[in-house]
C-alpha cells in the first residue's frame, strides 16, 4: 500500500481550462492557447463556444507556468501561475487591437500548431507499419516519438492528430486529453477507414 501511495505520487498534472471571448462577451473560436513552462510547453485551440482545455505532465514538484491566448486581430493575452493544479473557469477577454499596432495578422495554421506541441519530434514515418499495435493506454508523446510529428491537429473540444502517408493514406488519433489516445483510424487512398487501436 505504501508502495503504491508513493508511486501514485510521482504523478502530477496542470491544467487549465476555460473559455476565450471579446470584450462584448462572444465566442473567439480557434484562438491559440499555450501553455508553457521551461522545459515543456503545450498548444490547443478554443472550441466554437471559446471553450478550451490545455494540461501538462510535471513532476510533484512547484513549477511556474505561462499562459498565453493569441488570436490574430487582437492584443495577446498571459496569466503566471504554479502548478501543479487545476485551474478551471479560467476565462479570457481579449482586447481587439488596432490594424497599425504592429501585431502579425496572421492565423495559426494545424500545422503550426502540431510543431509547437511536438517542437523536437522526428520527422513523421513514411508507412502505417508504425501506427500498428499502438494501445490505449499509450501517451501521445509516446506515440510521436514512436511515429514521429503528425502533420496537423486538427482538435476542437478534442485533439485530432493528423499523419498524411505518403501512399495518400492517412492516420488520425482522437483523444480528449494527451496521456491516453481513444481513437487511431486508418484511411487509405480510395477513402475506406478502420481501426488501428489494439485495446488489449
Amino acid at each position: 500500500m505504501a508502495v503504491c501511495l508513493l508511486l501514485s505520487g510521482c504523478d502530477a498534472w496542470i491544467r487549465a481550462q476555460g473559455s476565450v471571448r471579446d470584450r462584448a462577451g462572444k465566442p473567439i473560436a480557434n484562438a491559440t492557447i499555450t501553455l508553457k513552462t521551461e522545459n515543456d510547453s503545450r498548444t490547443f485551440r478554443s472550441d466554437k463556444d471559446g471553450h478550451y482545455i490545455v494540461q501538462i505532465w510535471q513532476p510533484p514538484m512547484k513549477l511556474q507556468y505561462k499562459l498565453t491566448v493569441t488570436k490574430a486581430g487582437f492584443f495577446p493575452y498571459e496569466k503566471q501561475f504554479t502548478g501543479p493544479g487545476v485551474y478551471r473557469d479560467l476565462d479570457v477577454v481579449l482586447e481587439p487591437a488596432s490594424a497599425d499596432s504592429g501585431l502579425p495578422q496572421e492565423t495559426v495554421t494545424p500545422r503550426g500548431i502540431a510543431r509547437a506541441m511536438f517542437p523536437n519530434a522526428p520527422e513523421k514515418t513514411k508507412n502505417v507499419s508504425c501506427f500498428r499495435g499502438l494501445t490505449a493506454a499509450m501517451s501521445m508523446n509516446t506515440v510521436v516519438e514512436k511515429c514521429g510529428r503528425p502533420d496537423e491537429e486538427l482538435g476542437s473540444g478534442i485533439y485530432i492528430f493528423v499523419w498524411h502517408l505518403a501512399d495518400g493514406s492517412t492516420i488520425s488519433i482522437g483523444t480528449p486529453y494527451l496521456d491516453r489516445i481513444a481513437d487511431v483510424r486508418f484511411t487509405d487512398a480510395s477513402g475506406k477507414a478502420s481501426s488501428l487501436l489494439d485495446a488489449k
